[in-house]
């Protein structure tokens, strides 16, 4: 039997197929090939979760320069070109994964194959084996099967390894990103987000705040505001933005203030849930109204929340995000927690009702969307304590107060860290934190010193020490780390961090209900009345300063650069100084260009946003008169002369002006009408042998309007050079054009999009080719494009206007109406149908463009074509002639224009003629809207105010006393106008406002 068992093994070993072997080796080789790819992974994986690499280090020091160098192209330049460099490298990272996975699929596939046929063309002869032969089968068998299984999971697990290698890749980047969704710790801590600050410390991250003002006589008071509706909430600050909450029986409100001007720039209102049918009315506690709650802030979303138990968030233009209500609170005296926040989640101490009632909250909320991220039961009563979330080690702890715990959660998860058993009766003081501990108030009691390492409850272990002589009831305390510092009644005590012992007392003999504050090395403390106590506290109290506001206030100051914002019972107020890039309201210092909304709410070109020559405010002057002085703010002398109107942003107004000898730059404070500075741009003069310039008489050498957009400020002039400052008056660069073949003198005037200059620099003949539209960087000067343009030489600006979704660049001149993509010089579409001078600049609304032919029409034209839209796109073309010098201006509803003192209405849906009007005088300026009111200028100084709808009917006639060929620029409550000598300012000081 062992003999023709041998026979038969020689035998099937004698006859293995060649193919067989073939497929043995494909196994081998797809086996090895699956490994080199998963070790290739492997490498790829780890390479790709690297983080602090030597370019994300530079990249995140070069961020935290931005703030102090905003206009450095060179720091933004380098910042743009190492991202590129670390995304690259990223998404190389994830080519390589994704690659490799397919190939280990295709290796993992060819070993299968492989196997498979290897198994099926190992073919035996028949032969009996014997019962030894059958037990090292099976057992062979047994042995390949465990192999087998084990291959298949190794397999399983590298396929499924591959697969996460492939897919995710992080492109970690721990510093700020326009487009993160929620703000650096750095970023934070700048600012002023939530109830007493970062961390909810009342300690100010500026020592150069003020010590010295009068709010009765308006020393030391940049602006002050009235606040729509009343609240207890104090001020939240995050860059050029401040922001409040208010609330009365019928209405919820928050608002959105310019921090350099004090304009309420946006209100939003939330919906309050009203009782049902059959439910008593809500009447809130007298002390506490409907806004005690300060509102949180992130720089993204800003929320609020009312004592009704309604929740409204939006973003940072007054956009409403989402409402909710959480449902009346079960409160003594009213809710009053404020909000915290964290990352992106807004966090609700929701506390109501009893101990044992079981009804108080914690909850996080989503703050794009409103959605719960977690809540946490809370075995508390009712309290008016505010959550803080406070940096601990390298850990963030929410910490909350309430009768009778003392608890800390994780604020990501809701899970409970620790806490202590050790307050009772209305908790209202928000708790504080330094070296480890937290501070927590029990009113009238006592202070309790709690370590913050613990983990459950820690009642028995972590209270570091407990001072018995009493706590504040509503006032929060402040501590720099050595001494901790409470007011009760008017009664200062001060007692020492480590271990509680009573330092000082100080009897202020007032009443408090706003908490303290530091700055550097001094308190500040504001009474119930509107006084600031300023003073040092260390060793002793000693008073160094008494400020009043000379308003009542209940809410606490929030501190910023230089300043101090404070709520009174009526009004806002600013105090400090003007900053030298006040002209920046709203924007974030690392943004190169303001947004959208900031330009609106400026006067940065020629007529204004979008060159429509629309107020944007409706509270503007209606009565002056420039000889008696009265409405006039203030009269200023320019020192050269020229025909360009004034440019607006912030407290600055700018101007140019221009001779034979000297081309400038102006810049004056709009609420002094005092020149800060003078810019000046060189001439290119005449080479040798050519003629002198001699400008047109009635154009002289300044009259286009310059631009600017809170960073830049641009000007050309009719030799075609042009200069652009910064805001201090720095001359960032200048250049010549090269003087312009113009008939009557070059007068278009610039316009901006985003930080591009935008020129119009037509001249010569239709057929000559020596027109174009010219796009400068405006930090550096440098050419982002140029396009040459079929028309002659023109007098008309070009305007940018938002069309849809989109920005569009839009030209007139003679023969064609053309606009460009303002980003990339790209034509968009074009119409002929122009002839002649074209100095009318066009103008936007409702999907229309409407261009001017002098003395001849006007044509109003589709804005969504492409290409040649000449046969297409024209909706309607009025024949009753067109203005030669003045643009036209629409509300939508009408167009008006002013041709030789003749005032035309026409209506903008099919341009039929409404009214004319002769107003017997002569008109450079173009007219301008106000609300429901027409604003126009004649050449001797004279507005005539107007109604306009249905028809023309004088309202009131003002007269400046000085001839105008300017047209006006429009602020809150201000009119700027240039006479030929002269800059006024019509409109009140801010502080004058009730």
């Amino acid at each position: 039997m062992s003999e023709s068992g041998n026979d038969n093994s020689s035998l099937n070993a004698g006859s293995v197929s060649p193919w067989y072997r073939t497929a043995i080796a494909t196994a081998v080789v797809g086996a090895a090939f699956s490994l080199i790819v998963c070790l290739f992974m492997a490498a790829n994986y780890g390479r790709s979760r690297v983080i602090d690499t030597p370019a994300e280090l530079e990249l995140l020091a070069l961020r935290a320069e931005i703030p102090n160098r905003p206009d450095d192209e060179q720091l933004l330049s380098r910042i743009r070109q190492l991202d590129l460099e670390i995304r690259q490298k990223r998404a190389r990272a994830v080519f390589r994964s994704r690659r490799g996975s397919y190939l280990l699929l295709g290796g993992v596939i060819v070993f299968l194959i492989g196997a498979k046929c290897a198994d099926s063309l190992k073919k035996r002869l028949p032969a009996p084996p014997s019962q030894d032969d059958r037990q090292k089968v099976q057992a062979r068998d047994a042995t390949w099967g465990r192999w087998a299984v084990i291959a298949a999971c190794a397999m399983l697990v590298l396929g499924v390894f591959s697969l996460m290698a492939g897919s995710r890749v992080d492109f970690a980047d721990k510093g700020e990103s326009p487009l993160s969704r929620y703000p650096s710790i750095e970023e934070v801590k700048r600012n002023w987000p939530s109830f007493r600050g970062p961390n909810g410390s009342g300690i100010s991250a500026y020592t150069n705040i003020p010590t010295k003002w009068d709010g009765e006589t308006g020393d030391g008071i940049l602006w002050k505001t009235k606040v729509p509706l009343g609240g207890n909430n104090s001020p939240v600050v995050w860059d050029d933005r401040v922001f409040l909450a208010g609330g009365d029986a019928n209405d919820l409100q928050v608002y959105g203030f310019d921090a350099n001007s004090g304009r309420l720039l946006w209100t939003g209102d939330v919906t309050r849930v009203r009782p049902k049918p059959g439910e008593e009315p809500f009447e809130p506690y007298e002390a506490t109204g409907y806004s005690t709650p300060t509102v949180a802030t992130n720089g993204r979303q800003v929320c609020a929340i009312f004592v009704t138990g309604d929740v409204g968030c939006f973003d940072l233009t007054g956009r409403k995000l989402w409402q909710k209500s959480l449902g009346l609170p079960e409160s003594a005296y009213g809710y009053a927690a404020s909000l915290a926040i964290y990352q992106d989640m807004i966090l609700i101490q929701f506390d109501q009702g009893g101990i044992d009632d079981g009804i108080s909250e914690l909850i996080a909320l989503d703050g794009p969307t409103g959605k719960v991220l977690w809540r946490k039961k809370r075995p508390v009563a009712n309290s008016w304590s505010s959550p803080v979330v406070a940096g601990i080690g390298d850990k963030f702890q929410l910490i909350t107060c309430a009768d009778p715990w003392v608890i800390a959660y994780d604020p990501p998860s809701g899970s409970e860290l620790w806490r202590v058993e050790c307050l009772a009766g209305d908790i209202a003081a928000t708790p504080v934190c330094a070296n480890g501990l937290t501070f927590a108030i029990e009113p009238y009691s006592k202070t309790v010193a709690i370590r913050t390492d613990g983990q459950g409850e820690v009642t028995e272990t972590h209270i570091a020490w407990t001072n018995e002589d009493g706590g504040p009831d509503v006032c929060s305390s402040v501590t720099d780390g050595e001494v901790l510092l409470n007011m009760a009644d008017g009664l200062l005590s001060c007692l020492k961090v480590s271990d509680g012992t009573m330092m000082w007392e100080q009897d202020l003999r007032a009443y408090f209900y706003a908490s303290p504050s530091l700055v550097g090395e001094k308190l500040y403390l504001l009474d119930d009345k509107g006084t600031m106590l300023i003073s040092e506290y260390k060793p002793k109290y000693k008073e160094l300063a008494k400020c009043r506001l000379g308003e009542e206030c209940r809410a606490s100051p929030a501190f910023a650069d230089g300043r101090i914002y404070i709520r009174g019972v009526e009004s806002l107020y600013c105090i400090g100084g003007a900053k030298a890039d006040a002209a920046k309201p709203g924007v974030p210092a690392t943004a190169p260009y303001p947004s959208v909304e900031e330009v609106n709410s400026n006067w940065a070109s020629f007529r204004g946003p979008g060159g429509s020559g629309i107020s944007a405010y409706s509270n503007i002057p209606a009565k002056w008169d420039g000889e008696t002085g009265q409405g006039i703010l203030w009269k200023t002398k320019v020192p050269v002369g020229g025909n360009n109107s004034p440019v607006v942003w912030g407290e600055r107004a700018f101007l140019a002006g221009g001779d034979a000898n000297d081309l400038q730059v102006y810049c004056f404070d709009t609420t002094s009408g005092r020149l800060l500075w003078t810019g000046d741009v060189t001439r290119v003069r005449p080479k040798a042998g050519e003629d002198p310039f001699e400008p047109f008489e009635d154009t002289g050498y300044s009259t286009p309007t310059m631009v600017t957009n809170g960073r830049q400020v641009c000007a050309i002039f009719v030799t075609g050079d042009v200069g652009c400052f910064d805001f201090n008056g720095k001359k960032l660069w200048e250049k010549s054009l090269g003087l312009p073949d113009s008939a009557y003198g070059y007068a278009s005037s610039l316009a901006i999009y985003r930080n591009t200059i935008l020129i119009q620099f037509d001249q010569g003949g239709v057929d000559d080719g020596i027109s174009e539209m010219i796009a400068l960087d405006g930090p550096s000067g440098k050419v982002v494009w140029k396009q040459k343009r079929p028309v002659a030489n023109s007098w008309s600006s070009p305007i940018v206007a938002g069309i849809g979704e989109t920005f569009q660049l839009i030209t007139t001149a003679d023969p064609h109406v053309i606009a460009y993509d303002p980003a990339d010089g790209a034509e968009l579409w074009r119409l002929e149908g122009l002839a002649g001078d074209i100095a009318a600049t066009p103008v936007y609304a409702n999907g229309l463009v409407f261009a001017v032919e002098p003395y001849s029409k006007m044509v109003a034209i589709r804005a969504d074509g492409r290409g040649d839209v000449t046969e297409t796109h024209i909706a309607w073309t009025n024949e009753d002639g067109g203005p030669d010098v003045c643009s036209p201006v629409t509300d939508g509803e009408v167009i008006i224009h002013l041709a030789d003192g003749l005032l035309t209405c026409l209506k903008v849906s099919d341009g039929t003629m409404l009214w004319e009007e002769d107003l017997r005088a002569y008109f450079l300026a173009s007219p301008s809207l106000v609300g429901d009111k027409l604003y126009v200028l004649d050449e001797e100084g004279v507005m005539s105010i107007a109604e306009y709808k249905p028809k023309y009917k004088e309202l009131a006639k003002c007269r400046l006393g000085e001839k105008c060929h300017a047209s006006p620029a429009f602020a809150d409550g201000r009119i700027y106008i240039r006479g030929f000598e002269n800059l006024y300012c019509i409109g009140e000081k801010p502080r004058q406002e009730p």
